[in-house]
């Protein structure tokens, strides 16, 4: 039987602090398409802390993550981000743009923002940065609080590597 493809997100490497605010998804918590492939990604051990997903090479870059069921934040405002990097060999970046996007619920309306990877400015999206994140709001009302988050560029077609991935993260603001 052949293995599968793609990366299927691991719960236990999902970190939560919440005297922080903050949950964290390592490397290992995201789901990434073609993630098992070593052609195209090279994910961190199982036993990695501090290790970034590398990319190899991809045409579809497609990269999700969501907090666990059951345990539902809070009413109130976040922030999802991911802290990312290019290596200096990084290619297929040019006018190509990588879609973040978030959203309250399985159902809700995605909020989503466009950023260059080449913008000296927005080499590590962090929470300082504030060029890689998205705002969410959880609405008391809201019954489905779980939070799904994305990092995108499949719309190009076109071959690109050499992006690094640390971590994502939802941030209670």
């Amino acid at each position: 039987m052949a293995q599968k493809p793609h990366h299927d997100a691991e719960e236990d490497h999902i970190i939560t602090k919440p005297q922080e605010g903050l949950t964290i998804f390592k490397p290992r918590a995201l789901n990434i398409v073609w993630g098992e492939d070593a052609r195209y990604w090279r994910l961190p051990e199982p036993t990695s802390t501090t290790d970034p997903a590398e990319l190899i090479q991809v045409s579809w870059l497609e990269v999700t993550g969501k907090t666990k069921k059951g345990e539902p934040p809070a009413a109130g405002k976040y922030e999802v981000g991911f802290k990312i990097s290019l290596k200096p060999d990084a290619f297929g970046w040019s006018n190509c743009h990588v879609f973040l996007m978030a959203k309250v619920g399985k159902r809700g309306k995605y909020s989503w923002r466009k950023v260059s990877l080449l913008n000296k400015d927005e080499q590590q999206a962090n929470g300082d940065s504030g060029q890689k994140i998205i705002p969410l709001e959880i609405k008391p009302n809201d019954e489905d609080r779980q939070i799904y988050f994305g990092l995108y560029e499949v719309w190009s077609g076109k071959w690109k590597g050499g992006l690094l991935i640390y971590e994502a993260y939802i941030k209670s603001l």
